[in-house]
Formats: structure tokens, C-alpha cells, sequence
């Protein structure tokens, strides 16, 4: 039996305990002990050290049943404690007996411990994800490009098929294509990648976008003291996504609580900027908008529908914090300068001297947010 279970015990006259005298039983009062013993004391009985109670007339006639009293609220409830026990049904019968007590045969009775029960079920990995477009008016530019998903890094606390899963949606619905998985790692490789890795400390994400420059130069004189750049082309490189791995992320697809950050959010946020949208929202200004300059332990956006910030009244029905801890987003553009017709002897300190074929690559200081 299951502990947690409550048997009904039952006994059928001259079965369950002697009917010795010839009565018809129908006067005759009938009583279970349980006792974790099984020796049975000079009287006859087993002694009543667990449990005992008085049994009733059940529905088939000429037999008896009692059923212990429910007390499962109690931790220390024999019925909830996996052992052995042992139990014994008795007659009251003064004439027969100088105890007033005719016992019948000792029974045992195993209580095993409760099956756990089955875990929930495992929500699809794409489960509350729709692929719906964002708005253009909270980020008119779609550059359309291609990525793939890194999940080496991947923290324990999010599964890497949804992972996945919300790459996949949150990057198409600023029009952008995952191509697959890949083993490369999100750094300077010329592939665009996405995943979890280094990150500074209070960043929830970097987004890193690489342009190239090709420009033309000019001179007037022989010498390049008198020259013009002439920009000729532009194009971006790649793009590389790193999420931190050190915080307490929701996965979804329930909402985050008010100590997790939603992951979702802010894959929508980082391919905002993937995407070329560089401008945030202000911290507390409630703009129905993925594209904040920050975010807290609680907030999510979601869809234009489905969205919670810190200074909307929803704040104070959800018990957040007054003043949450916010973490920031990064926001990186590196740009590399290749001048096609540019002296390198000429060339002036920042530009470097490293000339193949007339190319001469200039670098600009990296543009965070």
C-alpha cells in the first residue's frame, strides 16, 4: 500500500475474529489494533501502540470494516510512514473470554513510500514564440542578414534548444535568417554569430557590428601633404551577439519573476541593434518599446501587447522594487578604414604602416552605447 493511503480494514465473522458461544453476532462489537509488533502478549493481543478503532457494519452482511481516521496533516501519521505493520481484529465477549476480548489472527500490512509524482511536462521549445514582425515604428531598418546560433556557452538554467528556439524567432522578427548552429564563438571571425560568453559585468548583452570603409585618396602634390579622402564604399562585416552567462535568466514561455531577466527581451533588443536601429529609449520613460536603454529584474517586452516596465503602473501591482537594479545593454560599432591608393610613406601615425597593394587599413575609435 501507498503511504499516504487510508486501507479500510475488513473482517467477515468467525474470519476475522472467533465467534466462539454460538451468539448470531448481531449484538457483537468488533475492534482493530495495529502495532509496528507482531508478538502477540499473554491475553492474545498484539499490543496497540500505532493505532486502534472500533469497526462498523459494512454493506455485505456478516462482515465488519473500520478505516483509520484521517490525520495526514500530521508528519508523523503511521499511514504516511513507509514500514511494516501489523494489525489485529478482536471481538468483545465477556463470556467467553475472562479479558472480554476474542482475538483473531495477526495480518500484516506493508506501507511502501508514495510514488513521485511525474514531472510536468516539458514545454515545446517553441512554445509563446510567433514570429510576428516588429513594428516599423519601433525600428524602421531591416538589413536582412544571416547568422548562426552558438550554444556551447549556453548557462544551466536555459535549455539549449529553446535557446535556439528564441534566437530563431527574435532575429526573424526584424527580418534577419538563422542559418543554423555553428561551433565558432561570437568573437572576430567573419562569420555573424550569437551566444552566451564574456560580457562586462553589469551588460546583459553585446551586440558588436564591424563596418569596412573602403576609401580613395586625392593629392595635390606629389609629397600627400595636401590630400582628400573620398568615401567609395560600405558595407558591414558581420555582426556578433554575446549574452552573459552569470545571470538569472527566465526562458520562458512563463513571464520572469522579480528576481530573473527575461531572455527573450533582450534577444529582441540586441537584434534591434543587429538589425541597424541604434537608439534607445530612456530608462523610465514606459515607452511601449524593446529598444530601452536598460533593463530590470521583472520587466519584459514581448510583443506591443505583451509588456511590463518599471514606471507603468503595472509596477506597483506586481510588487517590484521602487528602484530595481537595472542592467544595461551594449552597443558596439567598429569600424575599419581600407584607403585603396594610399601611400603608405605618406601615411600619418593613426593610419598605420601596413600597405599591401596600395591598401592602407585606418582604424576609428569603437562607438559604444
Amino acid at each position: 500500500m501507498a503511504a499516504g493511503s487510508r486501507p479500510t480494514f475488513v473482517i467477515q465473522r468467525g474470519a476475522g475474529a472467533s465467534n466462539d458461544g454460538g451468539d448470531d453476532g448481531a449484538r457483537d462489537s468488533y475492534w482493530v489494533v495495529v502495532s509496528r509488533d507482531p508478538t502477540i502478549q499473554e491475553d492474545g493481543s498484539i499490543r496497540s501502540e500505532v493505532d486502534a478503532g472500533g469497526m462498523r457494519p459494512a454493506q455485505t452482511p456478516g462482515t465488519w470494516a473500520w478505516t483509520p481516521a484521517d490525520r495526514s496533516a500530521s508528519a508523523t501519521w503511521w499511514l504516511k510512514t513507509p514500514g511494516t505493520y501489523y494489525w489485529q481484529a478482536y471481538r468483545s465477549d465477556c463470556i467467553q473470554d475472562p479479558d472480554c476480548r476474542v482475538e483473531g489472527p495477526v495480518r500484516r500490512l506493508e506501507v511502501v513510500a508514495a510514488p513521485s509524482p511525474p514531472p510536468p511536462p516539458k514545454p515545446s521549445a517553441t512554445a509563446g514564440l510567433t514570429g510576428r514582425p516588429i513594428p516599423r515604428a519601433l525600428g524602421r531598418k531591416r538589413n536582412h542578414r544571416s547568422f548562426a546560433v552558438n550554444t556551447a556557452r549556453t548557462p544551466a538554467g536555459v535549455d539549449a534548444a529553446r535557446f535556439v528556439a528564441l534566437v530563431r524567432d527574435s532575429g526573424k522578427r526584424w527580418g534577419n535568417t538563422m542559418t543554423g548552429r555553428t561551433s565558432r564563438q561570437p568573437v572576430r571571425d567573419g562569420e555573424s554569430t550569437v551566444g552566451f560568453g564574456p560580457t562586462p559585468s553589469s551588460a546583459l548583452g553585446v551586440t558588436t557590428r564591424r563596418d569596412i570603409v573602403k576609401v580613395r585618396q586625392t593629392c595635390t602634390d606629389a609629397t600627400a601633404r595636401s590630400c582628400r579622402t573620398v568615401e567609395v564604399s560600405r558595407h558591414t562585416g558581420e555582426i556578433d551577439m554575446v549574452l552573459n552567462r552569470r545571470v538569472r535568466w527566465q526562458q520562458g514561455p512563463a513571464l520572469p519573476g522579480p528576481r530573473e531577466l527575461d531572455l527573450q527581451t533582450v534577444l529582441i533588443h540586441e537584434f534591434g541593434h543587429f538589425s541597424g536601429n541604434d537608439t534607445h529609449a530612456p530608462v523610465g520613460s514606459c515607452q511601449n518599446t524593446p529598444m530601452i536603454a536598460a533593463l530590470s529584474p521583472g520587466e519584459y517586452w514581448r510583443s506591443t501587447t505583451q509588456w511590463r516596465l518599471h514606471g507603468c503602473a503595472t509596477r506597483l501591482a506586481f510588487g517590484l522594487p521602487a528602484q530595481p537594479v537595472a542592467w544595461r545593454f551594449v552597443h558596439r560599432v567598429e569600424t575599419e578604414v581600407i584607403c585603396e591608393n594610399c601611400e603608405p610613406r605618406g601615411a600619418s601615425p593613426e593610419r598605420g604602416s601596413d600597405a599591401r597593394g596600395g591598401r592602407v587599413a585606418l582604424s576609428r575609435p569603437t562607438a559604444r552605447r
